[in-house]
């Protein structure tokens, strides 16, 4: 979670399940994507996914290991809106004012 004091907006914000970043200016930026690397291969997906009992999105990932009632629902959720372009483009902005891009 991000301290809510630093922005204006108010409330927290969390990079939530299944995201990863990279910030500008990181201390060791070639370590990180090596790191970042890994973790978004399969290997790495699989280690993340069996470490926390959930099932990866990553479609040849393995899911031998995750209760049933936690797989993922195909049509469940979908991110085809018809305002997602929309949304996208709001909460790019927003990233790059944040991070400062």
């Amino acid at each position: 979670m991000v301290d809510p004091r630093q922005f204006r907006e108010g409330g927290y914000i969390a990079s939530g399940f299944a995201n990863v970043a990279l910030f500008n200016r990181a201390p060791h930026p070639n370590a990180a994507k090596v790191y970042i690397n890994w973790l978004l291969s399969r290997e790495g997906l699989d280690e993340f996914s069996r470490a926390l009992g959930y099932a990866s999105e990553r479609i040849d990932a393995a899911k031998d290991h995750v209760e049933p009632w936690l797989l993922p629902i195909e049509g469940a959720w979908s991110d085809e809106r018809e305002d997602a372009p929309e949304l996208r483009a709001k909460v790019a902005s927003l990233a790059k004012e944040v991070l400062g891009e």
